[in-house]
């Protein structure tokens, strides 16, 4: 373990916020340029995006597991939703262990489905 232990408090962070926009980022490079890439190319992006958040899931769980990440108790905010007056309304993701399993279940389910869908719908 390290000495400080909000010193991977930002790795945490770092790679739930990639779980979240991953993606996320695959279904917008395939919409917008799918003509441009080809259907081969796109197919690769969005199925190695999903691979990259579920690989990252299964760091925040295995950290999480090994109480390595000190996962913070408080929500990791993304970014303000709302600011009027006294309302602040954030869009935040809340680590604990049970978020870390759905992550891990959810992340890896997606990506071998995406996966199965290449041979699936194959011409």
């Amino acid at each position: 373990m390290s000495a400080d232990p909000h010193a991977t408090t930002g790795l945490a962070e770092t790679l739930a916020t990639i779980v979240v926009f991953a993606p996320l980022l695959g279904a917008i490079i395939c919409g917008l340029f799918n003509r441009f890439i080809g259907e081969k190319v796109a197919m690769f992006v969005a199925t190695a995006l999903l691979f990259v958040a579920a690989a990252c899931a299964g760091t925040i769980f295995i950290g999480h597991w090994q109480h390595s990440l000190h996962l913070p108790a408080e929500p990791i905010r993304i970014a303000t939703w709302i600011h009027v007056g006294d309302l602040k309304s954030t869009w935040s993701i809340r680590l604990d262990a049970i978020s870390a399993v759905m992550m891990i279940v959810v992340t890896g389910v997606s990506s071998l489905v995406h996966l199965y869908s290449w041979g699936y719908m194959a011409e």
